[in-house]
């Protein structure tokens, strides 16, 4: 049976479609909150909740503790990885590091095709409008959310390391998570739509400083903007009985 995997507790057929679905739906309800930060990951209510069996679970549960999302402790299972105003401003520092390190190879290295995806993602991003749906988990529909990381991915799309640009989403990923968690409390008193098209225009024109330095503010205010509104969130440690804080590098 070489294209198909078996669930030895259930003896039904465990397809890896059926992981990548497990997976891509635990990490969806982790980075948007519907599974709290530090709450206790029970495999049987897992198989429960996304109908597969407990290999899928145990699966995607080791992929997503691989990525910082869960984290596992002997004889005490799987929790949702904790949060705290430390881990927001180390994994901001970072991801600012990564990225604008991508964006200076990206700007070097792009071209024409390049510019057309930037400035296609940037008119897409333009007519998608940013609706209720933002701090509300249980809306799975995130237009605007997933047009915005189309949008930052399509700046160092021309960035030509494989690597760089699978580290840079893996924090992109950690730092949304944030973001929507603290969503419900932050007001919208920035112009993004201009700091986005500031951005491109410096970008396009081939102004490196320029483009690191938006950049990097870009993400340090929206940075200082979780720290502010969601300070009482993520203000609070992992207890003993809780999960120990998880590494985002």
């Amino acid at each position: 049976m070489t294209d198909r995997l078996l669930d030895s507790s259930s003896r039904a057929p465990l397809y890896p479609s059926a992981i990548q679905g497990t997976y891509e739906q635990l990490r969806t309800h982790l980075v948007t909150g519907v599974l709290a930060p530090n709450e206790k990951l029970l495999i049987k209510t897992l198989c429960e909740r996304y109908d597969v069996g407990p290999s899928a679970v145990r699966e995607a549960l080791a992929r997503l503790s691989a990525e910082g999302l869960v984290v596992a402790e002997p004889q005490r299972g799987f929790y949702a990885a904790p949060v705290s105003l430390d881990e927001l401003r180390d994994l901001t520092e970072v991801r600012i590091e990564l990225e604008t390190r991508c964006l200076r190879r990206s700007i070097e290295n792009g071209d024409m095709a390049w510019e057309t995806r930037v400035v296609g993602a940037l008119h897409q991003l333009s007519r998608t409008p940013r609706g209720e749906r933002e701090g509300n988990p249980s809306l799975p529909d995130r237009p605007w959310e997933d047009t915005h990381a189309a949008f930052h991915s399509a700046l160092v799309s021309a960035c030509g390391s494989t690597w760089l640009l699978s580290l840079r989403q893996q924090l992109y990923v950690q730092s949304e998570r944030y973001r929507l968690l603290a969503a419900a409390q932050i007001t919208r008193a920035r112009n993004l739509e201009l700091e986005h098209k500031i951005l491109v225009d410096a970008a396009l024109s081939r102004d490196v400083d320029k483009a690191v330095d938006l950049v990097t503010r870009h993400f340090a205010a929206t940075a200082e903007n979780m720290a502010h509104h969601g300070a009482k969130i993520f203000a609070t440690d992992a207890t003993p009985e809780k999960a120990p804080r998880a590494s985002t590098h």
